[in-house]
């Protein structure tokens, strides 16, 4: 069984592969290239070594040569130190100007939800963009300022949502008991295991008041503007309260652009200019050997790589009989060195014979083979046009075209396939210009295909690029000439489903485990014509705790309900049929559902891959397009879930609906929320009342001394919300939101609000709802409470007041655990009132 990684197991192997190549700035002593086995080069060694000049393909484009070598200016080497840090500023898109130190960036900034609606509707929406221009050195503190801001934050929410569940788990057990040290199963994470938690926005939203809930969302945003491919600077949360590794890479990075500018800015046009040159050749072993990269798996791979025969190997040794060509990027200087010359032209006369890369599986016939190691490769496909006339009369075999594909193998360096384009276009002008036509279009049904029938792109494609035509100059279709492959001996095809499987398998648990919500899966399946493809899927699942939830829903309907209300906002890119909700380890709730492979965010990828490698893509697409979209998903969900009344939160919902609707109803109660409804976060009612101090007898600065006190204001809240609690049965009580006390001609004006938010529990929504529609949305029952209230504050204080209405009778009778002396004991109900407020 292969072992599964974390995150930040991943990313340490990665530091200490960077480590080693920063000690030696070529690939590094592990090989680039996984040789054939002899068993594999005798099977074919006669047809091989029997193949010279004319018998191979693109003898008159080579000149009659069998390798070419050309330069290759713009690479840069992604393995050295210096070639990672010029990398990073490419990779974030940043134009770079060595001479002055300086970065500079133009950033689309996300769409707000707004704008996403009126997209989605069809209204025009100003992309908005923001400018990006600072020094090198204050960039990569930017980053980091940002990165620990961030992982404080994240730290500090994880960490009082262990401390809620702490206290939740732990409550009424002894301590130090053998219970009490069972209840804490589940809630103390392990250590390190912070790097892999995960914030949900009820956590965000439950534990970050709303200025720290827009400090998390706007450094998150600043983030992606500085750095929006983050790779391996993606979020590294440490416990330990030592700096995280991500922290500390820019302050790495800004300390050698301190120590080495002047050297970089000196070497960034050499390392541009000269690194790498490019092999091209069109000798059959090292078209046979063109995918022997190692940890690159491609259709052309040889049996003895991975254990098992692949059945498209078999391609391979096709192409390797005279019907194509490879381009590999080689370092200039090892090629130098190998060939002991002065210059590429030099040492291009120095590899016409015998093989060109190291093989330790085998001796090879080259004195210097040992020194040169590809990095990257591409192919050429060798395409042919036909004056079908001549041919038929025997007149005619086809004039060759030399077309490269665009999937490179190996070393991802950006302009290798640009370069090798280049090339063929200025090497076979002649045979473009001469190009079949009809119509004025380059007439496809003129060409045919040779050597390997396993393609990475469409023949109608490379032909465009090849001559900078597009899509449109193109008439027909290239058909393939797959006799070659088709007679093969047996004993060169094998199976490739075994080793897919096992690649997928890899990469597939490699994902899962990053992934904070996303899944993707696979299966190998058989085509009936000796070949096999691998069908992908993913799926979002996103939890809840139990505790957030009213009752548990139905999967059915809800679940897919749920996948069609976030397709109305992303279009359909969830399967809304497969939408489920079920419970997971009896205390949380999960909703899932599969992802829509066929939706434009995916349209590059698809849900069938002919190699492993184009599955690791689609893993690398539902990264961004799912999982780093769950958030948004989850606040779609848990509006859904509140609105049909199964989760917390969905009668304060209803409240804001009834807000924004009018539907209150309430005479005496001022009532106002903050925004839509179904994006309010809190709602709040207002009552006031004027005292008159002469009706009352008592000197205005006492009664505003009376009513101008915490006391007052707890007592009366009793008497306001005492009906409402008395019908709702509610243990609670309300928030005062605020309260005031002024002097409005001769009289004292005493203002309240009480207050309820989306993260109210339900019964105290009602209660507020009850509270001012109920039996206190009276002009008489509100007077009676104020009035009340300042009669028992005054009696308390030893003041008399002349024209007070007495105490109004309360009714306890409902409210549980009260003792008969609790329920009349005014002193008992003010600790009460002051523990809540």
């Amino acid at each position: 069984m292969n072992k599964m990684y974390s995150d930040e197991q991943i990313l340490e192997k990665t530091n200490l592969l960077l480590e080693e190549l920063d000690q030696n700035l070529t690939i590094s002593s592990e090989k680039v290239l996984r040789e054939i086995s002899d068993a594999e080069y005798g099977a074919i060694e006669d047809i091989l070594e029997d193949m010279k000049g004319e018998d191979i393909a693109f003898n008159d484009l080579f000149q009659g040569e069998t390798r070419k070598v050309i330069d290759f200016p713009g690479a840069v080497d992604t393995t050295s130190e210096l070639g990672r840090f010029v990398d990073f500023f490419d990779k974030q898109e940043y134009k770079v100007d060595w001479e002055k130190g300086m970065v500079s960036a133009e950033r689309r900034v996300s769409p707000s939800l707004d704008d996403t609606v009126d997209m989605l509707m069809g209204r025009p929406v100003e992309q908005r963009k923001k400018k990006i221009q600072m020094k090198i050195g204050k960039l990569f503190s930017k980053i980091r300022d940002l990165q620990l801001k961030r992982e404080k934050m994240f730290y500090e929410v994880i960490q009082a949502r262990l401390n809620k569940k702490y206290e939740e788990a732990v409550k009424g057990v002894p301590e130090y008991t053998k219970e009490y040290q069972q209840a804490l199963i589940g809630v103390v994470l392990p250590p390190r295991s912070l790097a892999r938690a995960r914030l949900t926005g009820n956590d965000l939203n439950s534990i970050l008041n709303d200025k720290e809930l827009e400090t998390w969302n706007r450094l998150n945003d600043t983030y992606s503007l500085y750095v929006p491919n983050p790779g391996y600077l993606a979020p590294d949360y440490d416990e330990t309260g030592n700096e995280p590794k991500h922290a500390q890479w820019p302050a790495k990075m800004a300390s050698y652009w301190q120590e080495h500018a002047g050297y970089i800015k000196d070497e960034f046009q050499n390392m541009r200019s000269s690194q790498y040159s490019i092999i091209l050749t069109r000798d059959p072993i090292d078209i046979l050997r063109m995918s022997d990269f190692d940890k690159i798996t491609s259709c052309h791979s040889p049996p003895s790589r991975g254990g098992g025969q692949q059945t498209y190997y078999k391609c391979a040794v096709a192409e390797a009989q005279g019907h194509g060509a490879v381009a590999y990027v080689v370092n200039t200087e090892d090629l130098l060195h190998a060939t002991n010359t002065g210059n590429i032209e030099s040492a291009q006369q120095e590899i016409q014979e015998g093989e060109l890369f190291a093989d330790e599986a085998r001796a090879g016939n080259h004195p210097h083979h040992e020194n040169i190691e590809p990095i990257s490769r591409v192919r050429l496909r060798q395409m042919r046009y036909f004056d079908w006339e001549k041919y038929d009369a025997g007149e005619d075999d086809g004039t060759e075209v030399a077309v490269p594909e665009n999937r490179v193998y190996g070393v991802g360096i950006p302009g290798f396939v640009d370069r090798v384009v280049k090339w063929a276009r200025e090497n076979q002008e002649e045979v473009i210009s001469n190009m079949p036509r009809s119509g004025g279009k380059v007439d496809l049904d003129d060409f045919k295909i040779f050597g390997g029938s396993s393609e990475d792109t469409s023949r109608k494609t490379l032909l465009a690029q090849l001559t900078g035509l597009s899509l449109g100059d193109f008439t027909g279709e290239v058909t393939q000439d797959t006799e070659t492959e088709d007679n093969l001996p047996e004993n060169w095809v094998g199976d490739l489903s075994a080793e897919w499987e096992r690649e997928c398998e890899d990469i597939k648990n490699e994902w899962n485990e990053r992934y904070a919500a996303a899944q993707v899966d696979f299966r190998i399946e058989e085509d009936y014509d000796g070949g096999f493809y691998i069908m992908g899927s993913a799926r979002l699942i996103i939890e809840w705790d139990l505790d957030d939830w009213n009752q548990l829903p139905n999967s059915y309907p809800m679940g897919p309900h749920l996948a069609a209300e976030i397709n109305e906002y992303y279009g359909d890119i969830f399967d809304d049929n497969s939408g489920f909700i079920n419970k997971k380890d009896h205390n949380m709730v999960r909703w899932g559902c599969d992802v829509n492979l066929a939706h434009p965010a995916f349209e590059s990828v698809g849900d069938t891959f002919f190699d492993p490698s184009a599955f690791n893509e689609m893993c690398a697409i539902i990264d961004v397009a799912i999982d780093d979209k769950r958030n948004a998903f989850e606040e779609i969900a848990e509006k859904f879930f509140k609105r049909e009344g199964v989760m917390s939160g969905g009668l304060y919902m209803d409240l804001t609906r009834k807000i924004e609707n009018n539907e209150i109803g309430s005479y005496e109660w001022d009532v106002e929320y903050d925004g839509d409804y179904d994006e309010s976060y809190e709602a709040w009612a207002t009552i006031s009342y004027d005292f008159d101090p002469e009706a009352l007898g008592i000197e205005p600065r006492i009664l505003f001394d009376l009513v101008d006190r915490r006391e007052f204001a707890l007592l009366l809240r009793g008497y306001l919300t005492g009906p409402a609690r008395e019908e709702t049965g509610s243990e609670y009580w309300l928030s005062i939101r605020d309260k005031s006390a002024v002097e409005v001609g001769g009289e004292i004006r005493y203002q309240i609000t009480f207050k309820v938010d989306a993260d109210t529990p339900d019964d105290l929504v009602t209660q507020f709802y009850e509270l001012v529609t109920g039996d206190m949305d009276d002009e008489d029952e509100i007077t009676k409470a104020f009035l009340g209230a300042l009669n028992e504050e005054a009696k308390k204080n030893g003041v008399n007041l002349a024209a007070a209405e007495p105490e109004k009778e309360r009714n306890w009778d409902n409210l549980n655990d009260l003792g008969e002396n609790k329920k009349h004991d005014s002193n008992y109900w003010v600790k009460r009132w002051k523990m809540n407020f």
